[in-house]
């Protein structure tokens, strides 16, 4: 597996890399925050080298494309480049659409037009970060944890998810971490 794109890949990148050591499969990605599908077509031969091992690719693009002034044709022909270069060889191809973003998402409907398998991240009540466009640490965990369920399922929309709930069997890396109140009162028990 290949996971490939801009910041939301680097926040994704350890959690699917543990998903993958867990199960065993080989796994590889190249992410750079603030990237777009150009900045990536720009450096295509890195790119295919590096995932030429690869049999299933994620990409993770159209959140900086979306806050682009490109037309919406432009997002179009750069998402079905990129696509073309990620399914070379046969590989099965994930494209992770952004979750819910402040501003218009104008990439996603361009991505969702070239025919792409996508994993609808806007219907997931990702917990998010201040900025509202990355999520949090427990938001990348549940991110991934949807994500590879879908890929490796292969469910065909990902399952609506309430915040702060966790896929059915949490990885076996998410260790739960008790809330304030609790640990006080784990603390003054011990006290008595």
């Amino acid at each position: 597996m290949f996971l490939f794109g801009d910041s939301l890949a680097v926040g994704l990148d350890p959690f699917v890399r543990k998903l993958a050591q867990e199960r065993g499969i080989g796994y590889s990605s190249q992410s750079k925050g603030g990237t777009t599908m150009r900045n990536w077509l720009a450096q295509a031969t890195s790119l295919r080298a590096a995932m030429a091992p690869a049999q299933a690719v994620f990409i993770s693009l159209g959140t900086n494309d979306t806050y682009s002034n490109l037309t919406p044709e432009e997002l179009r022909k750069d998402a079905e480049t990129i696509l073309a270069l990620a399914r070379e060889n046969g590989r099965r191809v994930l494209w992770l659409l952004p979750p819910k973003l402040p501003k218009q998402d104008r990439a996603t409907p361009e991505i969702k037009a070239t025919g792409v398998d996508v994993f609808e991240s806007a219907l997931i009540d990702i917990p998010m970060g201040g900025d509202l466009i990355h999520p949090t640490g427990t938001g990348y965990a549940m991110w991934a944890g949807l994500m590879w369920r879908q890929a490796t399922c292969g469910d065909e929309k990902p399952p609506q998810v309430a915040a702060g709930m966790m896929p059915a069997r949490p990885p076996s890396w998410l260790k739960r971490v008790p809330s304030p109140d609790r640990v006080r009162t784990i603390r003054a028990r011990r006290r008595r």
